[in-house]
């Protein structure tokens, strides 16, 4: 067994990238181990939870980053609303200056403690910001926990194993990763790598678009760069595991949620309040309005409600704390306007149904006595799937540690 292993959370890759050949050198660690599609699930921010602590975020109750929270972390603008939304509206002339004057309001909230990291508050209007929190501040990849789930990473350092974390600096890209990266002359017994710059590409350019296909094409020379510099230095074979978050899908429509609900006389911020994500719809209000808003979102041709049916087989957390109710749109679909795109446009989003065969990712591994053999095709798939909670029982079998009890994903070797 190798003394080195390289994990690659890679983001936004369609499993197609793979099997049309965009990503020559994956396919060939699939040849020599397995290359399995991967189901992703429908989240924003708990998909890499699920991916590390083997458990769904019904589970560890991370489903997307914002959460009702009027004690949050931007409680503290309450009081300077009026001149911050001036001041919002102000620099709103360009968007460079409009995301400095956001990026600063960040700064401030962790200048007086309330925040950690840079989370992404997008176009959210400011009077409705002070009644959201961020639903974690924990760093995954350090944490020992995910809200009582235990991650593969923290499983291998309680048992003793050497783990490096290489992460995107605040603001930074996919060259300060690979730079990091091949500066190691002494690495761990675990390296854990994140690349993540193919999402923006795929959002502004769209699938299959020249931009994207240069990405993941780097993507995958990055990959291969990082590998062949640890064979170097370590002298042996590394096994490696590489799995994205999801795929992409382009967008060819919208769906506009505010208007509708005007027109019956709703407001948003005074009868209602909502969080619009790029493709999901989350609303708190009285239960009578509650009724009224189900009934408008249900005549919509732009996606569905989801009831409890839904939440249970998309293992959304039965909480209020994400809505009182949920409108997620159809594929290709954006909710327009949104608190991130705000009434503008994108090429090509995530977040729809995850039985959508286009948001199909991939998980691959150049570790050989997988179940069923190893890969045998072209692309190295041999029309095994796996799910996103088996990545971490996967990894830890791969280091000799058996399948913790807490994680419902199973391990992928023979």
């Amino acid at each position: 067994m190798s003394k080195h292993t390289l994990v690659f959370f890679l983001d936004a890759i369609r499993f197609d990238y793979l099997e049309d050949g965009h990503m020559p050198y994956l396919t060939e660690l699939g040849k020599t181990g397995n290359a399995f599609r991967l189901y992703t699930i429908l989240a924003f921010d708990g998909i890499a939870p699920t991916a590390y602590t083997g458990v769904y975020p019904d589970s560890h109750s991370i489903w997307t980053q914002f959460v009702l929270d009027e004690r949050g972390q931007f409680n503290w603008l309450k009081p300077f609303i009026p001149v911050a939304t001036g001041l919002d509206k102000l620099f709103s002339v360009s968007q460079t200056s409009k995301k400095i004057f956001r990026h600063s309001l960040l700064t401030l909230s962790k200048m007086n403690g309330r925040l950690s990291g840079y989370p992404s508050i997008g176009q959210i209007p400011l009077n409705l910001l002070t009644k959201f929190g961020v639903a974690t501040q924990e760093n995954f990849l350090t944490a020992d926990n995910i809200n009582s789930y235990p991650t593969f990473l923290s499983i291998l350092r309680r048992g003793g194993v050497s783990v490096q974390v290489v992460d995107h600096p605040e603001l930074g890209s996919d060259n300060d990763v690979v730079e990091t990266a091949l500066a190691i002359k002494h690495p761990s017994e675990v390296t854990f790598l994140r690349l993540w710059d193919l999402d923006s590409v795929t959002h502004r350019n769209g699938v299959n678009s020249e931009a994207a296909l240069r990405a993941i094409r780097e993507n995958d020379k990055n990959v291969k760069r990082i590998v062949e510099h640890f064979q170097q230095i370590t002298h042996d074979v590394v096994n490696v595991f590489a799995f994205a978050d999801h795929g992409m899908v382009n967008v060819k429509d919208s769906v506009d949620i505010v208007k509708p609900l005007e027109e019956i006389g709703l407001h948003l911020g005074v009868d209602y309040l909502a969080f619009l994500d790029s493709t999901i719809a989350r609303f708190w209000a009285e239960d009578d309005v509650i009724r009224r808003i189900g009934a408008i979102l249900q005549r919509l041709d732009g996606g569905r409600i989801l009831d409890a049916k839904d939440l249970q087989m998309l293992h959304i957390p039965s909480t209020d704390r994400y809505g009182k109710l949920l409108f997620l749109a159809n594929p290709g679909i954006l909710v327009k306007p949104n608190f991130y795109q705000g009434a503008g446009s994108i090429a090509a989003m995530h977040g729809y149904d995850p039985s959508t065969p286009d948001m199909d990712t991939i998980f691959v591994t150049n570790v050989p006595n997988l179940r069923n053999g190893n890969g045998n095709s072209s692309s190295g798939y041999n029309g095994m799937n796996a799910q996103m909670v088996d990545i971490a029982p996967t990894i830890l079998d791969s280091l000799g540690y058996e399948n913790p009890r807490s994680m419902l994903g199973k391990s992928l070797l023979a």
